[in-house]
């Protein structure tokens, strides 16, 4: 009879939680301010519920798995919505993510950090994945409700109750093995923790502190995400933008011993020289050979459809009728070898991982990429130990041997994943804060890798015409609107992220920009982009997002 009982309550557990998940999906086509109302008591309501009940009935030690996943995918939907902590008439809405944060900690910490990162082991996945999902949600909550810019602090894991004889705080150290994780997902989502945190001040501080005994250190760690070209491009936008946001903070020219904030520190190991500050920055771009990886992810950027029917020619048919078949080509040109793959301080969540479903065309992307891709030897090998970057702790001078720790100096053409516009975008944020920080060493850089150029070659007005043609005319099936709708948006933040680029560089030395085979190019596409609207009367649902960040 208990068995009975307890089969019937899962069942009903399960069947809810399914029924509030869609119902929360159905509240997102409300417009009706009374509704809106309705549906945002409801939904904080929902989320004291599913809180209460994680505690409670699905605490981490009894290890109900499918039990506690449901009900973090239930908090999930809950807290995707921004504001969903408003509508309490019993707790503030920062109480109630400092009661959600204190009951996901303890769930990442029992699933995945006492597990050493559960390298070994598929237990726990789906609730690795819903808890870091509602933890990133969760971030980007607490920094619209708290009531001043002191909450860093409460992301901290408490000490570790090991065997040893002391304890030690870990901080933020819990988020280091995420990033590394097998899953790519998880690693996105969790470099998109470290990306909310790391827009505060306090958050780069305590990230760098948490990374001192890693190899590498912070900028070391998130540099070889950026640079991995067998990551997904999502994962190293996220690394990105952490990046562009430790630059905010001033660096020293040199060392200052009392200084709060040193940036990065590299070690040499032959002449035993410690630089920090902005001396360390250059050595560590040096080191990485991080413009020749820029301009390889130039040339391997693809611009199209991340899914796609290959079946659907529609746009490609409009094109060749309205212009002429080197429109067509031009668009066609977009296709490049699969490759590895404010901007607002907190990273926004997108899915930029092209999915090929024909087997065939699977064939062909792989045919594309052996005949196509550059040799390895493009970027050139550095001696590991030559130089190591230790975060803001040099004491550790050991290069690790294991795959995540070590420099990325090689290009694998066979090891790669898509390059995508929004990865450049972030690359182009990243190389306006670099120009700020060191704009004499960054614009000789630039100018010397002729990165600018590079960037400006993939401004492809054809492609934008083709894809709004696309939107325009019946298609055979409503997805391709919504996926030629998020291409378009994604080109059109690129053309705005590198026009921004562009700017400073005018601002910072004239010469870096006012180039024949950079302006001319450039300056036709963006008058032909800015022009699509008007030719072809496609209103204000696209084109006036795209204005607007132009």
């Amino acid at each position: 009879m208990d068995d009975t009982k307890t089969a019937v309550r899962r069942q009903l557990q399960k069947e809810l939680i399914t029924f509030f998940n869609t119902l929360q999906l159905s509240f997102m086509s409300v417009t009706d301010r009374k509704d809106l109302e309705l549906a945002g008591y409801f939904r904080t309501e929902l989320a004291l519920k599913l809180m209460q009940y994680l505690r409670v009935t699905d605490a981490p030690h009894f290890y109900g798995l499918p039990s506690l996943e449901r009900t973090l995918r239930g908090m999930v939907h809950v807290t995707a919505v921004p504001g969903w902590s408003s509508y309490s008439v019993i707790m503030e809405p920062f109480t109630i993510c400092k009661k959600y944060l204190a009951g996901l900690l303890e769930v990442i910490s029992s699933f995945y950090v006492e597990w050493r990162g559960n390298a070994m082991s598929f237990m726990g996945k789906g609730v690795t994945k819903c808890t870091i999902l509602c933890l990133l949600h969760l971030s980007h909550e607490m920094m619209a409700q708290a009531p001043n810019m002191d909450w860093v602090s409460l992301w901290f894991l408490p000490c570790d109750n090991s065997e040893e004889q002391f304890t030690s705080p870990q901080g933020l150290a819990w988020l280091i093995p995420l990033w590394v994780d097998r899953d790519p997902e998880v690693k996105f989502t969790s470099l998109a923790i470290g990306s909310a945190l790391t827009s505060l001040e306090a958050g780069c501080l305590a990230l760098a502190e948490s990374c001192q005994n890693i190899s590498g250190g912070l900028w070391g760690t998130v540099m070889n995400i950026l640079l991995d070209q067998s990551e997904c491009s999502m994962v190293r936008r996220e690394a990105a933008f952490i990046l562009q946001n430790l630059l905010v903070i001033p660096l020293p020219t040199e060392e200052v011993k009392d200084s709060i904030w040193q940036g990065p520190c590299v070690h040499d190991e032959e002449s035993g020289l410690s630089l920090t500050g902005k001396p360390a920055l250059q050595a560590l771009l040096y080191h990485y050979h991080f413009y020749e990886h820029l301009n390889e992810m130039v040339r391997q950027c693809y611009l199209g459809r991340y899914t796609f029917d290959l079946n659907c020619s529609l746009g490609d048919s409009l094109v060749a009728e309205k212009n002429s078949i080197s429109d067509f080509d031009d668009s066609i040109s977009s296709w490049r070898p699969l490759s590895n793959q404010s901007q607002s301080p907190s990273s926004q969540s997108t899915s930029e991982t092209m999915i090929i479903s024909p087997a065939h065309s699977l064939e062909n992307a792989v045919e594309l990429q052996a005949t196509t891709s550059p040799p390895a030897s493009v970027i050139h090998e550095v001696p590991v130990n030559r130089l190591m970057a230790q975060g803001q702790s040099d004491t550790t001078t050991t290069p690790s041997s294991s795959p995540q720790d070590s420099p990325r100096s090689t290009i694998r053409p066979n090891q790669c994943a898509v390059v995508t516009p929004p990865l450049l975008s972030a690359v182009c944020g990243l190389l306006d804060n670099l120009l700020i920080v060191t704009p004499k060493d960054t614009g000789t850089a630039l100018q010397q890798a002729h990165t600018l150029t590079a960037l400006s070659s993939l401004v492809s007005s054809s492609l934008l015409e083709r894809c709004i043609l696309e939107m325009k005319s019946p298609l055979p099936r409503s997805s391709h609107m919504e996926y030629t709708k998020i291409q378009v948006l994604f080109l059109l933040q690129f053309i705005s992220s590198l026009s921004h680029l562009l700017q400073s560089c005018l601002l910072a030395d004239t010469q870096l920009v006012m180039q024949d085979e950079l302006l001319t190019p450039l300056l036709a596409n963006t008058f032909m982009v800015l022009s699509i609207r008007s030719k072809n009367g496609l209103g204000n649902t696209i084109m006036a997002k795209g204005e607007d960040r132009l």
